[in-house]
């Protein structure tokens, strides 16, 4: 079997526990910057949807984020939301190459026993000026703990 033939001294380990503090992402709001969009569906009732594909970035760091935009009257209101948050009208044909590189400002949430966060809403161009970024202090709430900071 190979041997990793790497030295790693105790400071090492130190200054690299120290460093994984410089900047934490939880729920929060953050920039965040279209990288592909594609038109697909539901793997298990195909569902049509829009699966986006993004980075969010805070204090120097980014992180990859994904997430599915269902085509639905039920989800009309995400769909909306989302357009909005891109500068595009929602009322209008959108081609999905039209996304890519586009910016705008989301909230992320971290639903109880979840490894990873998702994206809570999208903030239209006239409100993500307003949102302040970065993570939210997470407070107690009498209704359980959502990680939602109201």
């Amino acid at each position: 079997m190979p041997v990793v033939g790497f030295t790693v001294s105790d400071e090492d380990v130190a200054e690299s526990n120290a460093g994984s503090n410089k900047s934490t992402f939880g729920p929060g709001n953050y920039k965040f910057v279209i990288t592909d969009v594609e038109t697909g569906a539901s793997p298990v009732k195909g569902t049509p949807r829009l699966e986006v594909k993004m980075i969010v970035e805070h204090d120097g760091y980014d992180f990859k984020m994904f997430d599915d935009i269902y085509l639905t009257d039920n989800a009309k209101w995400r769909y909306i939301q989302f357009c909005k948050s891109l500068g595009f009208d929602p009322t209008q044909d959108i081609d999905t190459d039209d996304m890519s590189g586009k910016e705008g400002v989301l909230r992320t949430k971290l639903e109880d026993g979840e490894k990873y966060m998702d994206v809570g809403e999208y903030y239209s161009l006239d409100q993500s000026s307003r949102e302040p970024l970065g993570p939210f202090e997470v407070k107690e709430s009498p209704h359980g703990n959502d990680n939602t900071p109201f």
